[in-house]
This record gives structure tokens, sequence and C-alpha cells, in this order.
């Protein structure tokens, strides 16, 4: 979809990390755990919490939409989903050039922290109401970060997700099993 200045967005209007969110939010409990226990073996190996500095995770676009759109130019008209398995995915995520995992990965952690901290289950859909209005998150922070227990800015609030997420990965299992 386009986002509200007219630029191509991997799914609806909204900013790809909301969008992922969403979907991320939905996940089962197998894949939540392979999310953390990912993100903890890139810990361990290079001590890597957030791949993407939080301004950059929060404005760039999902890893996979340059080769979502050039499929798409392929595609008749119709459906906008896409079903891939097999060789047409592995050559998908090839041309995605960046890692979608790292992506989802980084999301998982990000609404997980922003849930946990704020105790809202619902902080997600609060965020999108700004972002529908024509605001964002730091917008949204310093009308309201304060009185659901987030920081008032983005650079507080990414010191804070860092430490949540570093604590939060000390203490879970590289292997996705136990």
């Amino acid at each position: 979809g386009a986002s509200t200045d007219g630029t191509m967005r991997y799914g609806s209007s909204a900013p790809d990390w909301l969008d992922e969110a969403a979907a991320v939010a939905l996940e089962n409990e197998v894949l939540t755990r392979s999310r953390y226990a990912n993100a903890r073996a890139a810990f361990e190996a290079d001590g890597t919490v957030l791949a993407f500095p939080l301004q950059t995770y929060l404005t760039m676009e999902h890893p996979s939409l340059r080769a979502a759109q050039a499929m798409q130019g392929r595609r008749t008209e119709g459906a906008k989903a896409m079903m891939l398995s097999g060789d047409e995915a592995k050559a998908f995520l090839e041309a995605s050039g960046g890692n979608p995992e790292v992506f989802y990965r980084q999301t998982r952690l990000f609404i997980d922290y922003l849930m946990e901290t704020s105790d809202d289950p619902r902080i997600l859909y609060k965020i999108a109401q700004s972002y529908r209005d024509g605001g964002d998150l730091a917008d949204w922070l310093a009308q309201s970060g304060g009185g659901n227990g987030l920081p008032m800015t983005l650079d507080a609030l990414e010191t804070q997700f860092d430490a949540w997420a570093r604590a939060r990965l000390a203490g879970i299992p590289s292997d996705p099993a136990t």
C-alpha cells in the first residue's frame, strides 16, 4: 500500500515496523521462542541487541519491500497477497538484499518491550492511532508516553528498550527447544 505521503509501503499505509508488529504479535509460541533464541545467538556472537538503531528501525522500509515490488510487477491484476514456497521463496529472500529475520526479531523484542513496560496489551493500537491521525511514535511519546509507563522521547525510549532487551536476552537460552 501507499503511505500518507504517497510512498510505497510493504503492507498498509502505516510504517513497515508497525505493519509487521501486527503480524508478529500474532505469531505462535514456537516462532516467538525461535525469534528470541536467534536474538540470543546474535547477542552471544557479537553483542548485538538491536540490529538497527531505533530511529532507523522506525523509518526503514521492510527488508523485502523491493523484492516484493519486483515480484508484484511481474504479476497480472488480482490479489495482493503472495504465497511462496521452496525455490521461489529462497529466490525472494535472496532478492530482498536485507535479512527479514533480523527485522522480525527486532520487531518481536520491540512489541514485547512496549507491552510489558506499558503493562498494556493494546499499546500498539494506541500508537497506531497516532500514525492514523498524522503523527508518529515521537509525537505519541511526547503526548502519551509518560502516562503509559514509557519514556517521552525516542532517545530515552531507545536507551530503555536496549537495556530491557539486554536483560531479557541474558536470561534466554540460544536453543529454542529449552
